[in-house]
């Protein structure tokens, strides 16, 4: 059977029932907590006739309207081939800042914050590609499902709690782009036979400024103590749901807002993390994150 297992420290294997669909590059075991998480391969991609006719209709809808990656610019479908070869290749990790935040949670990354995750994840945000949300969807439910397989011993049923966006900027996109996220990611929960809930959890009590342009001291300082925990969430095991973690300030003034309000942050999933590196470190291996 295919699917996300955890392979205990005493040598259990533990399998979720059904799998999530994961690239093969996802496919190794990675250190997620206290357990070694591998990620299964998908099934065989689809036949090479049915990606000419996607080309096909994808360059007609070109010709019609004008539409290019969001990726790359490549006239065409709003994600070329390339680019979704690029989003699909990342590589499972537990992501930990540097320097690391107090509060700051076990976070699992599905790969690097590299030039087309980005302009991705910023043409979703901010452009109005909501059609971008499916793909972007599936790399979070690969984080999701290794933190699901990491706990997968312990009985828990966590419920996914999506970080919170400001009002402001709900506003002027027209959506709470990571709550629908979320939605996503627990349709393809239920898709693979797991029961995972989406629910607000986590509220502003007062006014934080734009992060862009912060660095991680200012960061930390804008969000300390800026948000509170929903009465619900008291006795509930949560895993937190972002799209991209930088300095960690988000994440960690979410775990600690929770743990205030009596929950149990098992841990974070994120589609992307940056790679902050000190100028003495050595160079890392392509594609690892820290």
């Amino acid at each position: 059977m295919c699917g996300p297992t955890a392979d205990s420290p005493g040598g259990e294997q533990l399998q979720l029932d059904n799998c999530p669909q994961i690239h093969p590059d996802v496919a190794r075991p990675q250190p997620i907590g206290d357990t070694m998480v591998t990620v299964s391969v998908p099934p065989p991609s689809p036949p090479r006739s049915l990606h000419v006719l996607r080309d096909l209709w994808w360059t007609t809808s070109d010709l019609v309207l004008g539409s290019r990656c969001a990726g790359c610019g490549t006239p065409g479908r709003l994600l070329c081939r390339t680019c979704r070869a690029v989003l699909d290749a990342g590589v499972l990790a537990e992501v930990r800042p540097d320097p690391c935040p107090p509060h700051f949670p076990t976070t699992v990354t599905a790969g690097q914050y590299e030039p087309v995750v980005q302009r991705l994840v910023s043409a979703y945000k901010d452009g109005g590609v909501w059609s971008l949300r499916a793909p972007l969807a599936q790399r979070a439910w690969w984080a999701v499902a290794a933190l699901l397989a990491a706990h997968a011993s312990t009985g828990v049923r966590p419920v996914l709690v999506p970080l919170p966006s400001r009002a402001a900027a709900i506003r002027r996109r027209g959506l709470d782009t990571t709550r629908a996220l979320a939605g996503t990611v627990t349709r393809t929960a239920r898709r693979h036979g797991l029961h995972l809930r989406v629910r607000h959890g986590l509220r502003f009590h007062r006014r934080v400024d734009d992060q862009a342009g912060l660095d991680a001291t200012e960061r930390a300082a804008n969000l300390a103590g800026a948000l509170t925990a929903r009465p619900w969430t008291a006795g509930t095991s949560v895993i937190l749901l972002d799209d991209v973690t930088t300095t960690g300030a988000s994440l960690a003034e979410a775990t600690r807002a929770l743990t205030a309000g009596g929950a149990e942050v098992i841990g974070a999933a994120v589609i992307a993390a940056t790679v902050r590196r000190k100028r003495s470190d050595p160079p890392e291996h392509p594609g690892s994150v820290t």
